[in-house]
């Protein structure tokens, strides 16, 4: 569903929270809807704003971990609880609850074999990419070097 709602950026879809669940104690897993045509590139992401009053203007871009061929969207986030900013607030939601998403944006994408450097934006980025290389058997030749802050 369109919504156009302005979120310094235009916000082009409401879509329901399909499953919200903690892959560890501070990276939560959102699955959501697909809108309908949606399509991206592995690596690129999305605008979310999260669809509650006083939340609805503060859009921040999480890039998809999901595949193109999969029927929803999936998104994996780091909570950060150390103050109260859209993350926090994102670990407050539900199944059943409600994001505005972007049309998808994005540079990172897979030009070829090689070593890739993950820091500022995270691992998440390389997720797709890789799920799609090896979706594809072409895995092999291609290695992901990553830096955290705490062990």
């Amino acid at each position: 569903m369109k919504v156009g709602r302005y979120i310094g950026r235009m916000a082009d879809h409401r879509v329901k929270i399909l499953e919200s669940v903690y892959i560890n104690a501070d990276v939560k897993r959102l699955r959501i809807e697909r809108p309908l045509g949606y399509s991206f590139v592995p690596g690129q992401g999305t605008y979310v704003t999260i669809d509650q009053p006083g939340w609805d203007t503060k859009a921040r871009p999480f890039t998809f971990t999901s595949l193109q061929e999969w029927p929803d969207l999936e998104l994996i986030i780091r909570i950060y609880r150390d103050h109260a900013g859209v993350t926090d607030q994102l670990s407050r939601l539900r199944t059943g609850d409600h994001l505005l998403i972007s049309e998808p944006f994005g540079a990172i994408t897979f030009k070829g074999p090689g070593v890739f450097f993950a820091a500022g934006s995270g691992i998440t980025p390389f997720l797709a990419i890789f799920r799609q290389l090896h979706h594809m058997k072409l895995l092999r030749g291609n290695r992901l070097v990553y830096s955290n802050r705490t062990v």
